[in-house]
């Protein structure tokens, strides 16, 4: 993964966080004990880091009619965990829009992701929740933004996060209304 040729270095650093969460913790077995001393190349740009955007209702309705209704999937590819996902019914989607599901983005890469509530709709198996929201967080290139409805205090999505966040990996945003920080986030 540290070569991943599809991701800016600030998405490799996040995915690379998501595979230690997932061995440390004993979701997945993984024989990857020697990717702890490989770093990404130096060619590969830094990007900005993945954003989570916590769940409100102010949050999701911004997202959903302030940024996706306005961008061409080109710009913005929104992942769902399934072809059928419930979550879809948040969005007002039409037979033009073109969204996918984890299955079908595997081997795909997009300039911007939007995982949505992948963690929330997998929840009733753990294993494969956290390898569909590891698959789907590698798709991006440049940005990868994160929403999930379950992420609240309490739960183990959220402790996730939250920690991602602490270490420098994902920037957390509680208010997609609030100014932008000085370095644009």
């Amino acid at each position: 993964l540290h070569y991943n040729y599809r991701s800016s270095r600030s998405i490799i650093d996040f995915q690379n966080y998501a595979v230690r969460y997932l061995r440390d913790n004993d979701i997945l077995t993984l024989k990857q004990m020697e990717t702890e001393k490989i770093i990404a190349p130096p060619l590969t740009p830094l990007g900005v880091r993945p954003i989570w955007i916590t769940p409100s209702d102010e949050n999701q309705r911004a997202l959903i009619e302030d940024l996706w209704k306005k961008l061409d999937a080109s710009e913005l590819q929104t992942i769902f965990a399934f072809p059928a996902s419930a979550a879809k019914k948040d969005f007002p989607l039409d037979d033009s829009d073109a969204v996918t599901d984890v299955v079908s983005c595997k081997g795909m890469e997009y300039p911007s992701v939007l995982l949505y509530n992948v963690l929330t709709e997998t929840r009733f198996d753990s294993g494969m929740a956290w390898k569909y929201f590891y698959v789907g967080a590698t798709r991006g290139n440049r940005c990868l933004l994160i929403y999930e409805k379950d992420a609240v205090p309490g739960t183990g999505t959220y402790d996730f996060l939250s920690n991602a966040a602490e270490a420098g990996l994902i920037d957390r945003c509680d208010n997609l209304f609030a100014p932008a920080k000085e370095d644009g986030l």
